[in-house]
């Protein structure tokens, strides 16, 4: 009966996998890559990518000693190898083996760019603006100075995050790709605590959080006037300012919940003692300045007319 079970676990494991397969090729322009990350996952299930990645030798050799002791039969082997070479058939791989570059000439265009650049607004958080009476943002495009401080202001590494143009991504996110990004207490690093602490003391501050995921913000929301949650806006950045000015207006909310610490985690919206710093779905909405004036005219006239109207009587 167990051994009837682990086939049939075994049988359903192969079928995701070969969806998976499919999806991954499908998706990706490179189908090449697709089919070697399939490959990776079907053989290297076992280990952890990082160990493969930096002793691929060691288990070549102890893969193949294995199945020269007979401890892996190499039915396995051909097992999975059959199952790789029946998405590659499927996909038609073997026939077109190449990528279609027939659309490269429209990565990086204008419009994709301009696209890009409207998904970085409508992306962002606004997790908090002053007061009812008094709101930070829009930002005034007439301020006779304003202060850009902070490590990710000016870095595209960091905007874009791990995974860019290699695995390590571009030299500016040393610390924030896998491994080196990891941390235990999910805070700003150094020299962020500083410069938030100091800024938002010395005169009216706007923090914008550039990262991949929440981090603790609680011992500072109360000196920050403004709060925007802006995930990894890549290339396109100028979509934050975007915002900030009032080009648009924000939109977004929180896709999870914004822990007060690490030691909160793990949290799910609707635990019995759910206290997070900012809840799940989370996220003021402004209007853009353009709709600010349009309306603001809009009344003006209705109280014009209404004015007129009650003079004629």
């Amino acid at each position: 009966m167990v051994l009837k079970s682990q086939r049939a676990l075994q049988v359903k494991l192969k079928v995701l996998l070969f969806w998976i397969g499919k999806a991954l090729i499908r998706h990706h322009r490179n189908r090449i890559q697709a089919t070697q990350l399939l490959s990776k996952l079907q053989f290297r299930l076992a280990f952890t990518w990082s160990w493969v990645l930096f002793n691929f030798n060691e288990f070549i050799n102890d893969l193949m000693s294995l199945v020269r002791s007979k401890v892996i039969p190499i039915t396995r082997i051909d097992d999975a190898v059959s199952r790789i070479l029946l998405v590659k058939f499927t996909m038609g791989l073997f026939e077109n083996p190449l990528a279609d570059y027939s659309f490269s000439n429209e990565l990086g265009s204008q419009a994709h760019r301009d696209l890009a650049r409207e998904a970085v607004s409508k992306s962002l958080v606004l997790l908090k603006n002053g007061n009812n009476t008094n709101p930070m943002l829009p930002l005034p495009r007439k301020a006779s100075k304003i202060l850009v401080a902070g490590t990710h202001a000016d870095n595209l590494g960091y905007q874009c995050g791990g995974w860019t143009i290699t695995w390590q991504g571009l030299s500016g996110n040393k610390n924030t790709r896998e491994t080196a990004g990891d941390s235990d207490k999910l805070t700003m690093r150094d020299p962020g605590p500083a410069i938030v602490t100091s800024t938002c003391q010395a005169i009216k501050c706007v923090v914008v959080v550039v990262s991949g995921r929440p981090l603790v913000m609680a011992p500072y929301v109360a000196s920050i006037e403004a709060l925007v949650a802006a995930w990894l806006p890549g290339t396109e950045g100028q979509g934050i300012t975007d915002a900030l000015f009032g080009d648009h207006g924000f939109s977004g909310k929180l896709p999870i919940t914004w822990f007060r610490n690490a030691e909160q985690l793990p949290m799910s919206y609707g635990d019995l003692h759910y206290d997070p710093l900012f809840a799940y779905g989370s996220g003021l909405v402004t209007e853009s300045v353009a709709s600010i004036v349009a309306r603001y005219k809009s009344l003006k006239h209705v109280a014009s007319f209404s004015d007129t109207r009650l003079r004629s009587f």
